[in-house]
């Protein structure tokens, strides 16, 4: 299981990259997928 801190550093490189894009703010904040971003599911 991943701590919180890993969690929001994993996030925080995904969003560097251009994986995902917030969406929201505050405890509403999701994260989506980037629309440039190809998809592999």
């Amino acid at each position: 299981m991943l701590s919180e801190k890993q969690i929001r550093g994993l996030i925080s490189k995904m969003e560097n990259a251009g994986i995902i894009q917030k969406d929201g703010a505050g405890k509403y904040t999701r994260y989506v997928k980037a629309p440039d971003f190809p998809s592999f599911v």
